[in-house]
C-alpha cells in the first residue's frame, strides 16, 4: 500500500555532531508538523522558514541544561533540525589531501545497497588508473592546470573501505566520494565539461530524462577563488553530498550534489565559476541515475530555544520546538557590514592597515586589523567629508598643518614589501602626501610619494650628517585628476646580487620601475602630510609583506564599490564573504546590474539586490542558508504542477479569488541613490490613472533603487506599474491536498506538488463556469505545509503568472495596440472594421504576421489578415469564441491582441 493508507515516511533529525533521527520522540498528539517558507502574502518579503513540532522529553534528553542527558554539550541554541521524507543519501564529507601517486577516496560505509561515486582532482594534468572494481565515468583534463577523474560501482549494504586511484605523477590533490541509496540504481547518462578558466560549465541531459530520476553533479577546481555553493539554472533543490578541499597553495576542491528530477525532459545544469582573470579550471560532471530511493528534505532550520513543558501530573513532558531559518538571525541585531574596500583589503592579509573611514571628531585613524596601532592625528582634518564609491566617506586634509602618523610593524629585514592606498584627486590637486621611513639595510632613509592631478612621483631620500640626497626614482605623468578613485602601490623587492627593484603600480598597471644597488630595508613609520592645492581624499592605506600583484584582482572591484555587479552575483558574493550557503535559481549573470554597494547590514544589502532585480530572496529547503530566485528565471516557465478543476483529488477547497485594488500601482516614481528620478504612469486601460469607468484613478508609489545609472530608472518604474496594473484576479491561497491525490491514485502529482518551490508556476484547467474560461495560472511565492502520519497539506501563497509571460523572439506575443475599437461588424462575412489611435498607428498587414489571436470585448478570436493602410482597417476572422465566450460587439468595443508582448525587466 502507499500514502495515505500507509503512514507518510517522514523523519525528523537534529544535528548533534551528526544527524540524529528523533522521529520516534515526535509527539503527533500535540499537533502536526507545520512548516512555512517564502512569502506569506503577495508583495511582502519572505519570512524566515518556520518549523513547529513537539518532542517527548520525559527523561530530559532534549534539555540543553541537563548534564546527565546524552546530548549535553551538543544541544543548544541554534542547533540545526531538519524534516525529510524518504531515506537520506550518505555523503562522505571528508577527503584526502596528499602528494603521492596513491589517490585514496575517503572511507565510506554503505548503510543500504546503492551506488558509490568517487571523484579525484589534481592540481596539474596527470593520468589516473582507476580502481579495477569501478567503471570509469567522465574524466576531464585541459592540459594546463588540472585533471578530474570520476568512477562508480554498485555496492552492498555494509560495504566499507577506500577506493584508490593511481596517478602518473605526484601532486597535491583531493578525492571525495558518496553513496547514493537505491535498490537497483542504473546510470542512465554521464555528462562532462570543462572551462579553462573558472567560467560556467553548462551540461544538459537528454530529452528522455524522466521525473523521479536523480542527478548527481560533481564539480572540481584548482584555484584560490571561492566557487558557488550549488549548481543553478534548473530550479534548485540541490543537496550537498560530499565536500572536500585542500587549503594549501593549490587550493583544490571537490563537491558532489544531488537533486531529484521533478519534471521530465532535458535538464540544464549550470556549474558556475567566477571567470576571474587569475583563475584556473572548472571541471564538471553530471550522472543521471534511475532507481534511486526518494529523499525529499522539507525544511532545514535552527532551533533557538528548547522550552520544557509538562502537564500537572508530570507524566506528559515535552519540548515545543519552534525552529527558524537563518533570516531570523540575520534580522536580529546585526551590525552594518564594513565597506567593500575594507572587506577586500583585510582579505589580502596586510601586516598594517588603516581604512581612515573614521567619523567626525576623531583624534586618530583606527587600524583596520585586530589589535593594530592607530595613526595619531594632528591639525584640522575634515573627517568623513569625501564620498568614495567603494568606501565609507574619507577625510579631506586641510592646507594647514594636518597630518596622520604612526608606526609600521610586521615587515622584517630581508622581506619584500609594498605600501598601497586609495586616492581621489580633483582637477588642480597637489599633495606631498606620504612618507615612509625605512630602516634596516636600505640605502635610503625615506620614500616620499608626491601626488598631483598630472603626476605621481616617488622620491628616495637619504639623510647625511652634513647634507641629504633627494632623488625621484619612480615617475608617472598620467592625469589622475578625474575625481575617481585610484589604487596606488609603491613596492621594494630584493632581486638578488645586492640589488633592489622599486616599482610603481597604479590601478594594477606597472607605471615605473628602477633597479639599484641595495636592499628593500624595513618600513617602520608612516606620515601623511597636508595637501597643497585642489581637492583630494586618501584612505585605505596598507602595508604588505612579500606582496603579489594578484592583490589588485581582489581590490579592483571594491575600488568602485562593485558598481555594475549583477544582483545575483552580489548576493552570492556577500553570502560567501559572510560564510552563508547560497543557492541561486536562475543565472546570476542574467540579473539586473547594481550600483555601488552602500553601507548596511547584510540583510539590507541583500534586500536591495532583491528589489532591483525584482526576484525573491528566501531560504532553501535542503540546507541552512539563503536562496535567491531571479525574476528572469520566472519568465515563461512551464507548469510545475498542472491540475484540472473537477478531476478527482486535484483541486482542494477553498479556491477563492480576490479581485481588489490592494496591489494597484499605476503611477510610480523610481529614484536612484545619489542620482535622478523617473516617473512612469499608465494612462489607459482598466487599472490606469483615468477616472472610472475608464480606469481606477491614481495609485502612486515612490521607490529608491540601487542601480548604477539613471538610464535604468525607466525600466524600474515601468516594471512596477506593469505588475501594479495587471488586470487579473488574485488567488492568495491555493490548497494542494496530497492525501487526496493519494486516494485518487495519482502518485506523479504527489511528487510534482511536493516539489513546488518558491516562484514555481501551477495551472488549473477547466475552471467552473462562474470563473473566466481561460484557466487559473499562478506562481507560488510561499506556502504553509502541514504534515501528520496520514495527511499532507500545502497551502500556497500565489500571484498571477501572467505578468511573467514576457516576449521572446518568434513567440506568440504581439505588441499591444491600446485604444483600438470596433467601428462596424459583418457577421455573415466574418469581418469587422476597427479604428486605431494616431498614437499607436495602424495594425500590421503583413501576411507573415498572421494568424493572430485577438481579444474583442473579452472574446478570443483568430484573425487571418488585416487590410487597409490608414487608421481604419478591416479584419478578416477565421474563428470566434476560441475561449468559449461569445458576445455581441457593439460599436466602440475594444480590440487588443490576445497575448500582449511584455518587455522583461
Amino acid at each position: 500500500m502507499a500514502f495515505p493508507a500507509d503512514p507518510l515516511d517522514v523523519t525528523v533529525e537534529l544535528d548533534v555532531g551528526g544527524w540524529l533521527d528523533i522521529t520516534s520522540d515526535v509527539l503527533t498528539g500535540h499537533g502536526p508538523v507545520v512548516i512555512s517558507r517564502g512569502r506569506m502574502s503577495e508583495g511582502s518579503e519572505s519570512v524566515p522558514t518556520s518549523l513547529s513540532l513537539s518532542i517527548r522529553d520525559v527523561n530530559g534528553r532534549y534539555s540543553p541544561r541537563n548534564p546527565t542527558g546524552p546530548y549535553y554539550g551538543l544541544l543548544g541554541r541554534n542547533t540545526q533540525a531538519r524534516v525529510h521524507r524518504g531515506r537520506p543519501h550518505l555523503g562522505a564529507a571528508g577527503g584526502t589531501s596528499v602528494s603521492s601517486t596513491s589517490h585514496d577516496a575517503p572511507t565510506v560505509t554503505a548503510t543500504t545497497d546503492g551506488l558509490l561515486i568517487c571523484a579525484w582532482v589534481a592540481g596539474a594534468p596527470i593520468d589516473y588508473t582507476l580502481p579495477v572494481s569501478m567503471t570509469a565515468g567522465p574524466t576531464e583534463t585541459d592540459g594546463t592546470y588540472a585533471t578530474m577523474a570520476t568512477a562508480y560501482e554498485t555496492v552492498s549494504s555494509g560495504a566499507t573501505g577506500a577506493r584508490t586511484a593511481t596517478a602518473s605523477a605526484s601532486h597535491s590533490h583531493v578525492a571525495a566520494s558518496t553513496v547514493v541509496h537505491g535498490v537497483a540504481i542504473a546510470v542512465e547518462q554521464t555528462l562532462s565539461g570543462i572551462s579553462d578558466t573558472l567560467a560556467n560549465v553548462t551540461l544538459t541531459t537528454g530529452s528522455g530524462t524522466q521525473a523521479g530520476w536523480w542527478l548527481v553533479a560533481v564539480q572540481c577546481w584548482a584555484s584560490g577563488t571561492q566557487m558557488p555553493d550549488a549548481p543553478y539554472g534548473d530550479g534548485g533543490g540541490w543537496i550537498l553530498l560530499a565536500d572536500s578541499h585542500v587549503t594549501a597553495s593549490s587550493s583544490l576542491q571537490v563537491r558532489m550534489w544531488a537533486r531529484r528530477v521533478a519534471t521530465a525532459g532535458a535538464q540544464t545544469v549550470i556549474l558556475a565559476g567566477t571567470a576571474a582573470a587569475t583563475a584556473a579550471d572548472n571541471h564538471a560532471a553530471v550522472y543521471v541515475l534511475s532507481g534511486v530511493d526518494d529523499w525529499d528534505i522539507r525544511a532545514t532550520v535552527e532551533v533557538p530555544a528548547w522550552p520544557p513543558r509538562w502537564d500537572v501530573t508530570g507524566t506528559d513532558v515535552w519540548v515545543s520546538v519552534s525552529g527558524a531559518g537563518i533570516l531570523r538571525r540575520l534580522d536580529q541585531g546585526a551590525s552594518p557590514l564594513t565597506s567593500p574596500m575594507r572587506r577586500a583589503i583585510t582579505g589580502t592579509a596586510p601586516v598594517a592597515y588603516w581604512p581612515i573611514e573614521d567619523g567626525a571628531g576623531s583624534t586618530q585613524a583606527a587600524s583596520g586589523l585586530v589589535g593594530g596601532t592607530p595613526l595619531t592625528a594632528t591639525g584640522a582634518i575634515a573627517w568623513a567629508s569625501v564620498a568614495s564609491p567603494g568606501s565609507s566617506p574619507l577625510p579631506d586634509f586641510s592646507r594647514e598643518a594636518s597630518s596622520l602618523a604612526g608606526p609600521i610593524t610586521g615587515v622584517a629585514s630581508g622581506d619584500d614589501w609594498a605600501i598601497r592606498f586609495l586616492v581621489q584627486l580633483g582637477s588642480g590637486a597637489g599633495w606631498d602626501v606620504l612618507s615612509i621611513a625605512v630602516g634596516g639595510d636600505s640605502i635610503y632613509d625615506e620614500l616620499r610619494i608626491d601626488l598631483s592631478s598630472s603626476s605621481v612621483l616617488v622620491a628616495a631620500v637619504a639623510y647625511g650628517h652634513d647634507s641629504s640626497s633627494f632623488t625621484y626614482i619612480l615617475t608617472d605623468f598620467t592625469d589622475y585628476g578625474d575625481g575617481e578613485p585610484h589604487w596606488l602601490e609603491a613596492g621594494a623587492a630584493d632581486v638578488g646580487g645586492g640589488t633592489v627593484t622599486y616599482t610603481l603600480r597604479i590601478d594594477g598597471a606597472l607605471r615605473s620601475s628602477t633597479t639599484t644597488a641595495g636592499a628593500p630595508g624595513v618600513p617602520h613609520r608612516l606620515h601623511i602630510g597636508p595637501r597643497a592645492d585642489g581637492t583630494a581624499a586618501l584612505g585605505h592605506i596598507g602595508v604588505w609583506r612579500a606582496p603579489t600583484t594578484d592583490t589588485w584582482t581582489t581590490v579592483a572591484p571594491a575600488v568602485t564599490g562593485h558598481i555594475g555587479e549583477t544582483a545575483g552575483r552580489r548576493i552570492e558574493r556577500l553570502c560567501h564573504e559572510e560564510g552563508i550557503t547560497c543557492h541561486i535559481v536562475g543565472d546570476p549573470d542574467d540579473t539586473v546590474t547594481m550600483g555601488p554597494q552602500p553601507t548596511g547590514t547584510l540583510l539590507t544589502l541583500l534586500r536591495q539586490c532583491e528589489d532591483v532585480d525584482q526576484g525573491i530572496l528566501y531560504e532553501p529547503r535542503t540546507v541552512l542558508g539563503l536562496a535567491y530566485r531571479s525574476v528572469r528565471s520566472r519568465y515563461n516557465q512551464p507548469g510545475a504542477v498542472v491540475l484540472t478543476y473537477g478531476a478527482d483529488g486535484e483541486v482542494a477547497p477553498p479556491l477563492e479569488p480576490v479581485d481588489d485594488d490592494r496591489h494597484v500601482r499605476n503611477d510610480v516614481t523610481a529614484s536612484r541613490s545619489g542620482g535622478s528620478a523617473y516617473r512612469y504612469e499608465v494612462t489607459s486601460g482598466p487599472l490606469s490613472t483615468a477616472a472610472p469607468p475608464d480606469g481606477v484613478g491614481r495609485y502612486d508609489h515612490q521607490v529608491t533603487v540601487h542601480v548604477p545609472s539613471d538610464s535604468q530608472l525607466r525600466d524600474q518604474a515601468s516594471w512596477r506599474t506593469h505588475l501594479g496594473t495587471w488586470d487579473e484576479a488574485r488567488y492568495p491561497t491555493i490548497r494542494l491536498d496530497l492525501a487526496a491525490l493519494g486516494h485518487a491514485g495519482k502518485p506523479a502529482l504527489i511528487l510534482a506538488a511536493a516539489a513546488v518551490d518558491v516562484g514555481d508556476r501551477l495551472t488549473i484547467g477547466s475552471p467552473p463556469v462562474w470563473l473566466p474560461p481561460d484557466g487559473i495560472d499562478q506562481h507560488a511565492e510561499g506556502y504553509t505545509e502541514t504534515i501528520t502520519q496520514h495527511a499532507w497539506d500545502l497551502r500556497l501563497v500565489c500571484v498571477p503568472a501572467g505578468p511573467y509571460t514576457v516576449a521572446v523572439a518568434d513567440g506568440p506575443q504581439r505588441v499591444p495596440a491600446d485604444g483600438s475599437t470596433i467601428a462596424a461588424v459583418s457577421e455573415s462575412a466574418l469581418t469587422m472594421t476597427m479604428t486605431s489611435t494616431a498614437e499607436n498607428g495602424g495594425w500590421t498587414t503583413d501576411p507573415a504576421d498572421f494568424p493572430v489571436d485577438l481579444q474583442v470585448g473579452g472574446e478570443r478570436v483568430t484573425a487571418t489578415g488585416i487590410t487597409g493602410t490608414g487608421l481604419t482597417q478591416t479584419v478578416t476572422l477565421a474563428t470566434r469564441s476560441v475561449n468559449g465566450v461569445q458576445r455581441a460587439w457593439p460599436d466602440g468595443t475594444s480590440v487588443q491582441v490576445w497575448t500582449p508582448a511584455i518587455t522583461p525587466l
